[in-house]
């Protein structure tokens, strides 16, 4: 996995929905979903994270819960994928995996369909 750790400090992504929100533990890959409740946050499930094999495993994967129904583990799924308004077909993670797959040794049109399948998944998803 490309981690990006700062010493001492965890790696934490959030999620906030009308009714609850979630935060994920990149490092221990825990999902603990919380709800609002008399002004406290109040837990109502956790998760563990399992990260999409490379070279999607820094972008999504999926929360495995018995605590918590399929239409909120969906959500997170969706709201805890990392991404940016910046990114395009031409520029993110999906371009960087043509460049170096083609550094690699692999063919021009088998990278530029990991690129496509790539780009796919993460604007679909």
């Amino acid at each position: 996995m490309n981690a990006r750790r700062t010493e001492g400090k965890p790696r934490i992504r959030r999620a906030v929905a009308v009714e609850w929100h979630a935060e994920l533990d990149l490092d221990a890959q825990i999902v603990t979903v919380f709800r609002k409740k008399d002004g406290r946050a109040v837990e109502i499930g956790r998760g563990r994270w399992v990260p999409l094999p490379p070279p999607l495993d820094d972008l999504r994967g999926r929360v495995v819960s018995d605590e918590l129904d399929d239409d909120i583990r969906e959500l997170l799924e969706h709201f805890l994928g990392r991404g940016t308004r910046a990114w395009s077909f031409d520029q993110g993670p999906w371009a960087d995996a043509e460049r170096r797959a083609i550094a690699a040794g692999v063919g021009e049109f088998e990278a530029g369909l990991l690129h496509k399948l790539m780009w796919a998944f993460y604007a679909d998803r």
